[in-house]
């Protein structure tokens, strides 16, 4: 029996008539945190943001996201920026209405990070939660909380997160 749902549920996933491309664009506001030596520096580093995904079914995509920098930000003396991120996540998605779903974010992503004393770039566990409405002729509105890095090495703690907001099109 626990076969046959197996085979059932892949089946359902890798069926090509239920999957939908799609494709977003967003502006996330991102604060990056570090911390070292009991000093925390706070610094807004917002990205614009693409990604293009493809729903298997109305229950779970996957998504590819690129990053960029849109701006960077300084704090005694230091400049920080998100140079590019890149991110790939399982999206879990809960239909709460004919026009309203909720959705997790998980997944794993490349954060390059430029400052004025070195550059850096690590991968890390990222995961979020987000709401998207059904704007019509294909289109969505999404607003979402990600956590896109948050890992300590060598005394350093440094942690991203914010809200990113956009729009997603979903092609015919």
């Amino acid at each position: 029996m626990r076969a046959k749902i197996a085979a059932m549920t892949l089946g359902l996933l890798a069926n090509p008539a239920l999957a939908e491309v799609y494709g977003s664009v967003s502006y996330g506001f991102f604060e990056t945190e570090l911390e070292f030596a009991n000093v925390s520096l706070d610094f807004d580093t917002p990205t614009l943001q693409l990604a293009l995904g493809n729903s298997f079914n109305n229950y779970l995509s996957a998504e590819f996201r690129l990053g960029l920098a849109a701006d960077k930000d300084s704090s005694f003396g230091l400049d920080l920026e998100i140079s590019d991120y890149y991110a790939l996540y399982v999206k879990p998605t809960l239909p709460v209405s004919d026009t309203l779903s909720a959705y997790l974010l998980l997944g794993v992503a490349r954060t390059n990070l430029d400052s004025s004393v070195g550059d850096d770039d690590d991968d890390d566990v990222s995961y979020g939660v987000g709401f998207s409405a059904n704007a019509g002729q294909g289109f969505d509105l999404f607003a979402e909380y990600v956590n896109l890095y948050d890992d300590s090495d060598s005394g350093v703690s440094v942690e991203i997160a914010g809200f990113n907001i956009g729009l997603a099109y979903t092609f015919p």
